[in-house]
């Protein structure tokens, strides 16, 4: 019966924290950005934020979920640990080797498809910030494997 207790006390805290996120994602900074930004501002915005969206996943490679689901099968602590940090370092050095391609070779690619933002202006950040939730996500992975939700959540 504990096991049963831990997986809906995870739940309702994973649970309560996305809603909380999301609440204050929205009803916070929707309200703010639509005041002080023009309509073209708030496109620039929204189309930022889908290519952000876009190159995090992108740069993934869907290791993250790879570590979460194979943590379990080291039986040790420390071949957990080493297993993590193998995963992270591949994650950083193939997302940084794609960025460091992106930013070298990317200025006709963003012309061509997102003709009102300058790619000298909002790539270099865009990309940087990619690579870096990568990072971040797998705080995320480890949180989540080591069985922290509040900490997750206060993190995230």
């Amino acid at each position: 019966m504990s096991t049963f207790r831990n997986l809906i006390k995870g739940a309702f805290v994973y649970g309560v924290g996305d809603i909380l996120l999301f609440g204050i994602s929205y009803l916070v900074m929707i309200p703010l950005l639509t005041r002080y930004l023009t309509p073209e501002e708030y496109g620039v915005v929204a189309t930022l934020n889908t290519l952000s969206v876009f190159l995090l996943a992108f740069f993934q490679l869907g290791l993250p979920s790879a570590g979460f689901r194979f943590w379990f099968l080291q039986p040790t602590p420390g071949q957990q640990r080493s297993y993590m940090i193998s995963i992270l370092l591949t994650a950083v050095v193939a997302s940084g080797g794609i960025a460091a391609g992106m930013l070298m070779l990317g200025q006709p690619i963003w012309d061509a498809f997102v003709q009102r933002a300058p790619f000298s202006e909002f790539a270099p950040y865009l990309i940087v910030g990619a690579v870096l939730q990568v990072v971040i996500a797998f705080k995320s992975v480890l949180l989540r494997a080591l069985d922290k939700a509040r900490l997750f959540i206060i993190i995230d």
